[in-house]
């Protein structure tokens, strides 16, 4: 049996991915819309899997466990429904009907790249929507990662931070570290430095100190799950910011594609957050750095009341308050 030096390749390639998609997630649980689909469709396709793959199978695979869909996130219930169904379709939204069972709009579309590709120019609708917010001020601070690591695109609030320096407006640009993760260190630093943007990392606890100097003037974050009222859960960390953002008079976004708000939410008190391993705030590269026994809580989101929200920037349009009535105009279109 001859197996080219070609087919070995790839053969080695496919399995090196896959390896490396599995390692890369194991110890972060995927959770957000735009990150969960992509090694969903990655891993589905390295498989072998399609759509007469019996559920059983894909819900017991190694992959499939890996991708644990946070409660926190509303599209994370997308990824098994479209594997199961079709590897490509694409979700066009989720409503419950008048028993509260969920339903699903799909409709047969694309493949990976296509899929990478369609990302992109909703994140790039969401940067050119979204900039306008950036044009008066001097500086901005974002939080946790929002960028193309993030949603294989162009990014969402990331995305805005990026449309606003490309089209020539000058400001300064801060990131968080993002603990306990370090999510903004090890990412957004990352990125901003690819595109050359000179940001500023800062220690998250360090936000409201320098807001009160007048060196941050406007704050945007992403959002893995929004309520029909504007309430926004995202990672640990984004209240505190949107709360001192209000105190000191500065403006604060949201910036999530449409596909990341539940209509089925009347407010964020029915968004139960995601609670993760003590370890990730007990140890840090392995290595424990607080006394052995201690309980530790470790929310991984929190959500922010829609008054704290000066707009939510969606790839339709800026929805501005009260967000009932913007967000169902956006929705409805």
């Amino acid at each position: 049996y001859m197996i080219s030096i070609k087919n070995l390749v790839v053969f080695f390639s496919f399995n090196f991915l896959f390896s490396s998609i599995v390692f890369s997630i194991e110890p972060y649980y995927v959770n957000s819309e735009s990150l969960e689909r992509i090694p969903a469709k990655y891993l589905s396709f390295l498989e072998g899997f399609d759509e007469n793959t019996p559920f059983e199978v894909l819900e017991n695979s190694s992959w499939s466990k890996k991708l644990k869909n946070a409660q926190s996130i509303v599209d994370g219930y997308w990824v098994k429904f479209a594997v199961h169904n079709n590897l490509d379709t694409e979700i066009l939204g989720l409503f419950h009907n008048e028993n509260r069972e969920k339903k699903i709009f799909v409709k047969n579309s694309f493949g990976i790249k296509e899929y990478e590709y369609w990302k992109f120019g909703i994140n790039k609708q969401m940067g050119d929507i979204g900039k306008e917010v950036l044009a008066d001020v001097s500086s901005v601070l974002t939080h946790c990662n929002t960028g193309a690591l993030a949603t294989s695109g162009y990014g969402t609030a990331f995305g805005v931070i990026r449309a606003g320096i490309e089209s020539g407006m000058e400001f300064s640009v801060f990131n968080t570290e993002t603990r306990p993760f370090y999510q903004g260190s090890r990412l957004t630093s990352w990125e901003f430095k690819k595109l050359g943007v000179d940001s500023t990392l800062v220690v998250d606890s360090a936000a409201g100190s320098l807001m009160s100097q007048g060196k941050i003037g406007c704050v945007v974050t992403g959002a893995d799950r929004i309520a029909a009222n504007g309430d926004s859960a995202n990672k640990i960390g984004t209240y505190s910011l949107a709360v001192l953002a209000k105190e000191n008079g500065l403006p604060f976004y949201i910036v999530a594609p449409t596909s990341t708000i539940d209509m089925s939410l009347e407010s964020g008190l029915e968004i139960e957050i995601e609670y993760r391993d003590e370890q990730e705030i007990t140890h840090h590269s392995g290595k424990i750095i607080a006394p052995e026994g201690i309980t530790a809580l470790n929310p991984s989101f929190d959500v922010t009341p829609a008054r704290y929200i000066t707009g939510i920037i969606t790839e339709k349009a800026i929805c501005r308050p009260p967000y009932t009535d913007s967000i169902a105009g956006i929705m409805r279109d």
